[in-house]
């Protein structure tokens, strides 16, 4: 049949009148064949409907006599004029055996899809051999996936500087400080793949963080930490004594929320001791807490209060019976309520209206320890920083350096004993000098 625009209109509304395919074949180039399919009148795409509907394809054949269909293209795309060409062009590869049928094209693309190793891949292997060994190792891998997104399905090589500048801009634009953690956490991850030759070149080398960030200088007083503490009463279990007890210890928000029974010895002979294992820890070192009987009293509360499950949960704080408490930001929404709705009943017959508490966060609060530690308490600098687990910088001297790794249990005891009693009174309304014990410098 010979092809024409009239002829093949023709064809098209003869297959939508019977709803069969139809099939044309070319008289001038021998093995060109045009097959129509009917129209889906369902079909919300019309150009879909339309390229499907007329498919251009040619046989040629191979040096060992196989016969392979080619696909050139749809009548939408291409006209007959170009099929014919690209027919011709196709049987000359045909003849010099460059052509593969769709069957060994579908069996190479199968090979290509089981040998290709996608970002994913890759990732559950660094997280087996790397994060699996780190604390913060899960929070790495989320930061990873949510800064990599759909590019995860993608080979590394995809990965080119530009398209990752582009995903640090768009993580920058939702999340500014979040994308310079997600930034630190993703560039050992490249490094690594680097390193075992999955990656040419790391596209995160030399990469400027995308946000500025200025240290938080929020050291909430003596009398908002008393605020804090009463608002945390009234919240209840579990958030509610999860914060009393971090402004207790000066803890990190993580270790005191994942606290484990099995980690507390409350019958203590020589005072109640929680010991924080290495595995949870920052540093990555164990570390003896000293609890003063408010904490003690505080953790006896939660206790009592955990989820009656089986098996008995093994934390302290839990809403699942299995697991720790999460779930900070409402949690800190809730707090922040409470604090205000009892500013705005103290309010009440002043004529003035209540002011909200400046901002502050959980972390806030082992500055404001640390504060009330030197100015109020009157404590060693070396005595706070061991209460907050820190370890002196790599610029102090040797003996600061050795003299901070010491336990210095009996001196924590005491600041920390000495730091509850304020808390606790300072909630209940009296001053300092009411409830200090001086502590004088060691």
């Amino acid at each position: 049949m010979k092809l024409t625009p009239q002829t093949i209109a023709a064809a098209m509304k003869r297959a939508e009148r019977s709803g069969e395919r139809v099939e044309m074949v070319d008289e001038e180039v021998r093995g060109l064949v045009l097959r129509i399919s009917p129209d889906t009148p369902d079909d919300d795409d019309r150009d879909r409907a339309q390229r499907r509907r007329g498919v251009w394809s040619v046989r040629v054949v191979q040096p060992d006599g196989k016969r392979v269909r080619v696909p050139l293209g749809s009548y939408a795309e291409v006209s007959i004029t170009e099929a014919r060409k690209a027919a011709k062009e196709a049987k000359e590869r045909g003849r010099a055996g460059e052509v593969v049928s769709a069957a060994e094209r579908r069996e190479a693309a199968r090979e290509a899809a089981r040998s290709r190793v996608t970002m994913l891949e890759h990732l559950d292997a660094y997280d087996r051999q790397k994060l699996a060994a780190l604390r913060s190792g899960s929070l790495a891998r989320r930061s990873i996936e949510i800064l990599l997104g759909d590019r995860l399905d993608d080979e590394p090589s995809a990965l080119t500087r530009s398209v990752f500048a582009t995903l640090v801009d768009e993580r920058a634009a939702k999340s500014p400080v979040a994308a310079n953690r997600s930034l630190a956490y993703v560039r050992p991850f490249l490094k690594w793949l680097v390193q075992r030759g999955h990656l040419a070149i790391n596209p995160a080398t030399d990469f400027a963080k995308p946000t500025k960030e200025t240290p938080r200088e929020r050291t909430p007083t003596l009398d908002e930490v008393g605020e804090i503490w009463r608002a945390a009463d009234r919240l209840g279990y579990p958030f509610g004594p999860f914060v009393q007890l971090l402004i207790l210890t000066a803890g990190r928000r993580d270790e005191v929320a994942e606290v484990r029974l099995d980690e507390l010895d409350l019958e203590n002979g020589g005072g109640a001791v929680w010991t924080l294992p290495p595995t949870r820890s920052k540093n990555g070192r164990a570390l003896r807490i000293p609890l003063a009987p408010e904490a003690v009293a505080t953790l006896r509360d939660a206790i009592a209060r955990r989820p009656d499950v089986r098996p008995v949960c093994p934390f302290v704080f839990s809403t699942t019976g299995s697991t720790p408490i999460s779930g900070w930001t409402r949690a800190k929404a809730a707090l922040d309520r409470e604090i205000h709705a009892a500013r705005e009943e103290a309010a009440v017959g002043t004529g003035e209206p209540a002011k909200r508490m400046e901002h502050w966060t959980l972390h806030d609060l082992r500055r404001g320890f640390a504060t009330v530690a030197v100015d109020v308490l009157h404590l060693d600098a070396a005595v706070v920083d061991r209460c907050l687990n820190h370890v002196a910088a790599g610029t102090s001297s040797v003996v600061a350096r050795v003299y901070q790794r010491s336990e210095m249990l009996d001196q924590r005891r005491a600041a920390l004993g000495a730091w509850a009693r304020l808390v606790v009174g300072s909630s209940a309304g009296a001053t300092p000098a009411a409830n200090v014990i001086a502590i004088g410098r060691r």
